[in-house]
């Protein structure tokens, strides 16, 4: 069951199911699961649906608490939906939370330190490890965190990786378990690669991680590069893509880069038929629901601890 704010779900043309319930609902058989999203997409609602999507399924009880930085304007979600359906930090600062989400946002062409709102942002990261058991990072916000936790440098890439991409599980060191089967409860030899919508201009050298000393990489492409990166515990997952786009994000994001000029090459992996570009291989679908029900049965494992 997830618990959301009321009216969230009519907002983003959800219809409710007995899955999702609004938060206020006094038939809860358990304390949920305290999940802060702070979504710093520019279109709020679709990034919504996505995470709720990807939770809504989770044998545990969740509540997802949306989160914004204060002072903030936005250009494509209109100011009434973040002020109904959105806490600022500053008023949950002193509360504990049992996980934070943390999305993409559309600025890797800027240092990290013209970002108008990274000092918000660096504060938020230092304040996880304090308040917050698990994080989990996606695409900007990864290679943001690596870089304000680890001193990791994002590199512009030469054209944009866009598509969907398996990207193969690694082995800790000889004898042992694959960082897959620590952190996603991957069996070993159960399942070798996780497939991933990928959509940035820049990347991360697995090179510059595997100096950080205290980091796994837990997934990675040959071509494509770092996919998933732990830290030593499991705490915080960095994940450089996106499991829980839904079937139809990467063919949006391309026919709008088609229709401003930009030039963007054809979602590799994405479409049955590339000439006809109409069906969809939506083969990141189990990966991605498998993905999210493990990092929160892995919350749910902390507590029971």
């Amino acid at each position: 069951m997830i618990l959301l704010p009321h009216g969230l779900l009519e907002a983003d043309g959800l219809e409710p199911t007995l899955r999702r319930q609004p938060i206020g609902n006094e038939h809860t058989e358990r304390f949920p699961l305290r999940v802060l999203l702070l979504n710093l997409m520019p279109e709020k609602q679709v990034t919504e649906r996505d995470i709720i999507r990807m939770l809504e399924g989770c044998p545990e009880t969740i509540e997802l608490i949306p989160l914004k930085i204060a002072g903030q304007t936005y250009k494509t979600t209109p100011m009434s939906h973040m002020d109904a359906f959105y806490v600022d930090f500053d008023c949950i600062e002193d509360e504990q939370f049992d996980a934070l989400i943390v999305t993409g946002a559309p600025v890797e062409h800027l240092p990290y330190e013209d970002v108008r709102y990274w000092p918000q942002l660096c504060h938020i990261f230092d304040w996880t490890e304090t308040h917050v058991r698990r994080s989990l990072y996606i695409c900007w916000a990864a290679q943001a965190a690596l870089y304000h936790f680890y001193g990791i440098r994002k590199h512009s890439l030469p054209t944009k990786s866009f598509g969907v991409f398996n990207y193969q599980f690694q082995e800790l060191g000889k004898g042992k378990e694959t960082s897959a089967s620590l952190v996603l409860g991957v069996r070993q030899g159960s399942q070798k690669q996780i497939a991933m919508p990928t959509s940035r201009h820049t990347s991360i050298s697995t090179t510059d991680v595997a100096k950080a000393g205290n980091l796994h990489i837990v997934a990675h492409n040959i071509e494509q590069g770092v996919g998933i990166v732990s830290n030593s515990d499991g705490s915080a997952l960095f994940v450089t893509g996106h499991l829980e786009y839904a079937e139809g994000r990467l063919g949006d994001e391309y026919r709008r880069d088609l229709k401003k000029g930009l030039p963007i090459a054809i979602p590799q992996n994405y479409f049955v038929d590339e000439s006809k570009q109409t069906d969809i291989a939506y083969s990141w679908k189990a990966d991605g629901l498998h993905f999210y029900h493990t990092w929160i049965e892995k919350i749910k494992e902390y507590d029971y601890k």
